[in-house]
């Protein structure tokens, strides 16, 4: 059996631990909260997207808000242009922004926001069926770069095109005690675009005993992304009907304001009230 020289051994183990350690030296230790990243994003929004040129301008309520790492980020400047779908400045204008300027800025408030009215065109300023504009909104330089997006805004010059549909779901109530419940489903488009950010007004139109989920008799819903609007009605006990009966149900869509309805565009659902014998 061949013995090893202890003294070899013992400069060997040295070497290799001489090595190791030389090679630790030259890897970097990751860093515990890993790779910093600058998130940078800006979202504008149109409320509501779809406005009708008419004898009188209307308006609607543009958005942006400015995020650093998903903070709002205070005292940043932003532009607003109204613009085609490539960022091209539109000559004439569709429309203006406060002090009829077709380019408009405001700085962002604690939370990150701006807000901005558009005044709509007349309906003698509009000549397609159906025109949309873009509104681009900017920041100003971060450094050598800047952040920007836009939201369209549909703009009819009649409401011809403009739908309101509503169902009942179900359509058939039996009544019971405690009531009986129908959710009331109104859809606004305006062609094939969803009209967002929109009050239907829903009213009962029978002198019936039931009502809307808030204990009252015309109530409202704002129209969210996909132009939809909904509301529960109540209905009669068994013991406030005396046989089987029917309940009618308008949906109105608000076409200006809630204080200027202007144009009426409307519908009836019909709900069909059974007595249980």
């Amino acid at each position: 059996m061949k013995i090893r020289n202890p003294i070899s051994i013992v400069i060997a183990f040295a070497l290799v631990f001489a090595f190791a350690s030389s090679c630790r030296k030259e890897v970097k230790e990751p860093s515990p909260v890993g790779p910093s990243t600058f998130a940078e994003i800006l979202k504008v929004s149109a409320n509501p997207n779809v406005i009708a040129a008419g004898d009188s301008r209307q308006t609607t309520n543009i958005i942006a808000n400015f995020q650093k790492l998903g903070a709002g980020v205070e005292g940043k400047t932003i532009y607003f242009e109204i613009g085609d779908a490539s960022g091209n400045k539109l000559s004439p204008s569709v429309g203006f922004f406060e002090g009829q300027q077709a380019v408009a800025s405001g700085v962002t408030d604690g939370g990150g926001n701006v807000y901005m009215t558009y005044f709509g065109p007349l309906s003698t300023e509009v000549t397609a069926d159906d025109e949309t504009v873009y509104i681009w909104a900017k920041t100003a330089l971060l450094g050598k770069d800047f952040v920007f997006d836009n939201t369209p805004l549909h703009i009819v010059p009649n409401l011809t095109k403009v739908t309101l549909t509503a169902n009942a779901y179900p359509n058939v109530l039996f009544a019971t005690s405690p009531r009986p419940e129908s959710v009331i489903k109104a859809v606004a488009l305006s062609g094939s675009t969803p009209i967002a950010n929109r009050k239907v007004f829903f009213q009962i139109l029978n002198n019936l005993p039931g009502h809307f989920s808030d204990n009252k008799k015309v109530t409202f819903a704002i129209t969210n992304s996909a132009g939809e609007a909904d509301v529960t009605y109540l209905g009669p006990t068994n013991k406030e009907v005396g046989a089987d009966t029917g309940i009618y149900i308008r949906a109105r869509l608000e076409t200006n304001s809630a204080e200027s309805p202007g144009e009426t565009i409307d519908v009836t659902v019909y709900i069909n009230v059974v007595k249980l014998r």
